[in-house]
């Protein structure tokens, strides 16, 4: 589901973003930086369930963990 909305942004951010990433197109950065903050929480989650050890599992780290299975 699609949701239509006007905001304003940060036009040195957006910039930034636009050259840290190579994304040009607004939305598709704005979808990836809520991407990144839903993954980053879910790290955060996990890691404190695990307790203060470091994490640096990768995403083809959890696809070979689940090919494993």
């Amino acid at each position: 589901m699609l949701v239509r909305t006007t905001i304003e942004l940060d036009e040195k951010l957006l910039q930034e973003a636009v050259i840290a990433t190579g994304v040009k197109k607004k939305r598709q950065l704005i979808e990836l930086a809520l991407q990144e903050v839903v993954r980053q929480r879910r790290i955060d989650r996990l890691r404190q369930r695990l307790g203060k050890t470091s994490l640096t599992i990768t995403g083809e780290d959890l696809r070979r963990m689940r090919a494993d299975d």
